[in-house]
């Protein structure tokens, strides 16, 4: 299974930075690389890995449900791909979305590759912007 390519280049980067972080000597950076290329660490570092995240699970989202409130929200605050694009941009700076891709798909990589943390501030963004007529507003909340 390929990983998302903005969660791989996370991901690899977050790796580099925790090696980099290490204090390993050059001679043993150069073994490193070298055991990544040709060893067995690479398979043993996946194996220890794996049983680390065995001892994990992850929070459930109901993406689905979460996918229509935020198209809902972005409806209605008539905000455009660009603005999405650029919210998500100044919450996530890693965040690639295609520029071919749909407002759905937009939100949708965003929901899958954010953290909680992420996604509320999306929404206080997009909660926060633009001023909605106030009377357009209360026909709106009557009809939820």
């Amino acid at each position: 299974m390929m990983m998302q390519s903005t969660r791989y280049k996370a991901l690899l980067r977050s790796l580099f930075a925790s090696v980099m972080q290490s204090e390993l000597s050059a001679s043993d950076l150069r073994l490193l690389a070298e055991e990544l290329r040709r060893g067995r660490l690479g398979d043993e570092l996946a194996y220890m890995v794996e049983e680390a995240a065995s001892h994990f699970q992850d929070p459930i989202r109901e993406t689905s449900s979460d996918l229509r409130a935020l198209e809902r929200l972005v409806k209605d605050k008539r905000l455009t791909k660009a603005a999405i694009q650029n919210i998500i941009t100044s919450i996530d700076a890693r965040s690639t979305a295609q520029e071919a891709a749909t407002m759905r798909q937009i939100l949708q990589e965003f929901l899958l590759s954010s953290s909680q943390r992420q996604l509320e501030k999306f929404k206080d963004i997009i909660a926060s912007s633009g001023n909605t007529d106030p009377y357009l507003k209360g026909i709106s909340e009557r009809d939820k």
